[in-house]
């Protein structure tokens, strides 16, 4: 079989550009190893109370109806829905009291208020004067394939909003909050949301995300029917287009001839050639060290077997199918907390995730346990159980290596999920007791074997450091999306911006692609 173009991996990033190819006349292939597309973006029937579903991986996604790729593949047509809570997240202070970030500023800064009038004003002040970043800085360059870096500045130094994006970029992200709010509780706030977000807070160079959260417009939402709804959508997307999509197909290597990438051989002995591309959405390792494995030339090899998984991206998760939903002790406080989306809880001050870097590497349960959760079905009845029985869970930071091996997970899970519902239990009733009508853990062990491409159960799919960010993710020898190999490009987390489901990777992908292979413009 020959098509035009094969990608390898049917993650979210994967299907965009697959889709994105599509529409401008490439016949694609996508081939995935698991047996459906979407990788986190996924769901699964709980074992004991039928119709309930739970997503184990995916499931706040920051602002897709606004992304470019959401419009251009007409994902409504495929079915693809997104609610987007008004009351989008709630951190709950230990002393009843929370702080609930709205969609709009204007209710986020009373919110502020009643803790911290300064920081309300600095909420407005600064959203005032961040937008234009957000807006004609911010969003464009996320959403574009990387300029070298030496011309990225050059360009931003001629305009306002660029110079004052430079002066946030060159910041550690806590710095940048410390610098600009002064309550414990808005500080932790904004580092936990960073943290969640696989930003590590602790090293320079990302400190215009707080412009993003404190200016940007872009909120958590919920896709309806669960992840995997968006999955399927795009795939829905793809073969209107006269794409392909492959499952259960697992790759043994990348066909090489005269040095150019032109098609790959799957376990079960089939081969695909690809007569114009071959692009990879998965993670460096599995692309250049497993799939050409000795043909990688040695600079390449190098560089993939030198590329940094983040020690803070792993997840522990704690899933409870309910009777009822959890009710919030902060709601006495404020309402608009047991309407909220996500809750985020565990910490007063922003010392306990800055306390994450270093208690992960080392493979330590970071102290304080500070985590964050939701109950999707609150707001999406369709996976709810039969009886109207609820799915909620709990989120925690953690070390992949725990104790300094990840199979510690395997004998430790039990003991650690009490630990975590105890914790949970301090600002919650109904995580314990008679309303418990099954529980699961998902460790960050767990997580890698589901989705190899998740190395040490990363989600973020890389580091996102200074020398892994912009040009230079995963490597300056692929920086562009385009790698040393004629024909091979990258299209996955690991590639610019960086991971999380945004889609952008796919879609900065599709943009080279489509330039370097001439493709058709489309109308807009």
């Amino acid at each position: 079989m020959t098509v035009d173009g094969i990608l390898i991996g049917g993650g979210h990033n994967a299907l965009v550009c697959a889709g994105r190819l599509a529409r401008r006349g490439l016949e694609v292939l996508v081939v995935e190893q698991a047996p459906a597309l979407g990788g986190g973006c996924s769901r699964a029937e709980d074992n004991r109370v039928p119709g309930l579903h739970h997503q184990v991986h995916s499931v706040f996604h920051r602002g897709i109806t606004a992304m470019p790729w959401y419009r251009e593949l007409q994902l409504e047509r495929h079915g693809v829905r997104y609610l987007e809570p008004e009351a989008n997240i709630a951190f709950h202070l230990s002393d009843g009291r929370a702080l609930v970030m709205h969609t709009t500023g204007e209710r986020t800064a009373e919110s502020i208020g009643r803790l911290n009038p300064d920081d309300a004003r600095a909420w407005e002040s600064l959203g005032h004067q961040w937008q234009p970043v957000v807006e004609q800085v911010i969003n464009p360059l996320l959403e574009s394939p990387p300029e070298p870096a030496a011309t990225r500045r050059e360009r931003l130094e001629q305009t306002a909003e660029g110079r004052t994006f430079l002066g946030l970029a060159g910041l550690r992200p806590v710095d940048a909050v410390l610098g600009h709010f002064r309550h414990p509780a808005v500080r932790a706030l904004l580092c936990a949301i960073m943290v969640l977000r696989e930003i590590d807070i602790t090293v320079p160079g990302q400190g215009f995300q707080l412009a993003a959260l404190v200016a940007g417009r872009r909120r958590a939402q919920l896709c309806l029917g669960g992840a995997r709804e968006l999955a399927e959508g795009l795939g829905r997307a793809l073969l209107s287009l006269g794409g392909l999509a492959w499952t259960a197909a697992r790759p043994r290597r990348i066909l090489l001839e005269g040095g150019r990438a032109v098609g790959i051989e799957l376990e079960d002995g089939r081969s695909v050639a690809a007569r114009r591309c071959l692009i990879s959405g998965i993670d460096p390792g599995q692309t250049f060290l497993e799939l050409l494995g000795d043909a990688c030339p040695p600079g390449l090899a190098e560089s993939a077997r030198a590329y940094r998984y983040s020690t803070v991206g792993p997840l522990f998760g704690v899933h409870l199918a309910l009777r009822r939903p959890p009710r919030y002790r902060a709601a006495e406080y404020d309402p608009a907390v047991q309407r909220a989306f996500m809750h985020i809880f565990g910490a007063d001050g922003p010392e306990a995730y800055t306390g994450l870097y270093p208690a992960c590497a080392q493979g330590r349960i970071p102290a304080p346990i500070c985590l964050n959760g939701s109950v999707p079905t609150l707001f999406d009845a369709s996976l709810r159980g039969k009886g109207g029985e609820q799915a909620a869970f709990v989120w925690q930071k953690v070390p992949y290596a725990l104790g300094g091996d990840a199979r510690n997970w395997d004998r430790m899970a039990a003991n650690h999920a009490r630990t975590v519902v105890d914790r949970w239990n301090c600002y919650a009733d109904g995580v314990q007791g008679d309303n418990v009508l099954n529980s699961f853990t998902n460790t960050p062990l767990d997580t890698e074997r589901r989705i190899p491409n998740m190395v040490g159960g990363d989600l973020n799919v890389g580091h996102l450091s200074p020398d892994q960010a912009w040009d230079s993710r995963p490597f300056p020898l692929a920086g562009d999306y385009r790698t040393p190999i004629p024909g091979l490009y990258l299209c996955g987390a690991g590639t610019h911006p960086y991971g999380n489901v945004t889609g952008l990777c796919g879609h900065n992908a599709a943009t080279v692609v489509a330039r370097d292979l001439a493709l058709p413009a489309l109308p807009e």
